[in-house]
């Protein structure tokens, strides 16, 4: 089979699957920070098992499989891993959104029944014929503080953006159409070659031209030596 060989200007950059393997890391990271966050900080020990499993599900097991499939080049894998990763991606922008309607919402109620709860340990407020809102004490007095707030919405949106990206370019690996290409330092113009192999001749032809015009404007002088003679014993003798 023939192929042809086509010289072409690129810049050297890095490819879906190496930036696939590196936010799948990044992704893992998040998770890992954010269910810390949840264990020692929060105290919730109820939720604890709940959380270590979303833990080993999402931070793990898939960033796992978007790392393998990028490395390996699994297309099928990969195809997975994209379906299932933007479908958690989707979820964490959900979160995102029902926890800060929620907390508006709960923050208003326990505004509303301060007088109640004198009485009664809960208080229930109707806010139109399907949503009633039935809350307690404790949960007034268990309202997340601001720094809890900014740090859950860091975390969720640290891992919806890393969770959809990684399932974009995971989707991008799939797709995307690769080439065999050799790295060169310099690839010369053919036209300078020309030139550079017609100069020499073209500047012989020149010279010699130049040489011969010069030959015959300007006489070379021509020295004589004189005979060198060589006296004989008796004419020596002769002198003396």
């Amino acid at each position: 089979m023939d192929t042809d060989l086509v010289f072409v200007d690129g810049i050297v950059t890095k490819s879906s699957s190496d930036s696939l393997m590196q936010w799948s890391k990044f992704l893992f990271a998040f998770q890992l920070a954010f269910f810390l966050y949840r264990v020692f900080y929060l105290n919730v020990p109820h939720h604890w098992m709940s959380n270590a499993f979303m833990f080993v599900l999402c931070g793990m097991y898939i960033p796992m499989c978007g790392y393998e499939g990028a490395k390996k080049t699994k297309h099928k894998l990969l195809k997975t891993f994209s379906t299932v990763q933007t479908f958690f991606g989707c979820m964490a922008i959900f979160n995102i959104i029902t926890f800060a309607t929620n907390l508006t919402l709960l923050e208003d109620a326990c505004e509303q029944c301060i007088g109640e709860f004198q009485h009664y340990d809960e208080c229930e407020l109707e806010y139109s014929s399907e949503l009633n809102i039935t809350i307690g004490v404790e949960d007034c007095e268990n309202l997340p503080s601001i720094t809890q707030i900014a740090v859950y919405s860091f975390f969720m949106s640290c891992i919806a953006i890393s969770g959809c990206w990684t399932a974009l370019l995971a989707r991008r690996v799939v797709t995307e159409k690769h080439v065999e290409a050799v790295l060169v330092e310099h690839v010369p113009d053919i036209e300078q070659v020309v030139q550079i192999i017609q100069e020499p001749i073209t500047v012989s032809i020149a010279e010699q031209g130049t040489l011969e015009s010069i030959i015959e404007e300007e006489e070379v002088p021509i020295v004589e030596e004189e005979p060198i003679v060589e006296e004989s014993q008796a004419d020596i003798y002769q002198k003396d």
